[in-house]
């Protein structure tokens, strides 16, 4: 399962813990919640692209749908709020169709009577998590840049790496 993401998010992008890595700004070096804050962009310029591949054979079309719908709750996990009118957030999912049995033992079992598409719910519980953790790791890489932008606040799209350069000095 490999999944990559783009982001450009209006929400904060949170950890499990809660922890707050990367988002709005409130000016003193820390960051806004969503609850109460006025002052966003008003274009909708704001989103996340995902994509999620596996090799696994999904079937149908209408399981690489599902895969693709269980993947963007990837993205709810990982950002606060997700999914507002400003965003634009998508996910897109393939497969190569290279391995055909993917359940072990255990799994052969679930996957009788009223779970048939168990293994396309497995694949999709894992895309949602592969879409978590790169969006993470899209904010946490100390490679990315602040983007001067008039129109954001304070007039910078900041970086994560900015503020980790700010907390350690």
């Amino acid at each position: 399962m490999y999944a990559l993401s783009v982001v450009n998010a209006l929400g904060n992008i949170v950890l499990p813990d809660g922890y707050i890595l990367a988002g709005n700004r409130n000016g003193t070096g820390g960051f806004r919640t969503f609850d109460g804050l006025t002052r966003f962009v008003t274009q909708r310029s704001n989103t996340i692209i995902s994509t999620v591949g596996t090799n696994m054979k999904l079937g149908p079309r209408a399981n690489i749908a599902r895969v693709a719908r269980m993947a963007a709750h990837g993205q709810i996990r990982a950002t606060y709020p997700s999914g507002t009118s400003l965003d634009g957030d998508a996910v897109f999912a393939f497969s190569t169709e290279e391995i055909d049995e993917t359940l072990n033992a255990e799994g052969r079992q679930f996957a009788q009577g009223d779970w048939f598409n168990f293994r396309t719910d497995l694949i999709g519980h894992m895309a949602a998590r592969a879409v978590q953790n790169s969006i993470v790791e899209a904010c946490a890489n100390v490679a990315t840049q602040t983007v001067d932008f008039e129109a954001a606040f304070g007039g910078v799209i900041p970086s994560v790496h900015d503020y980790r350069l700010e907390s350690s000095q």
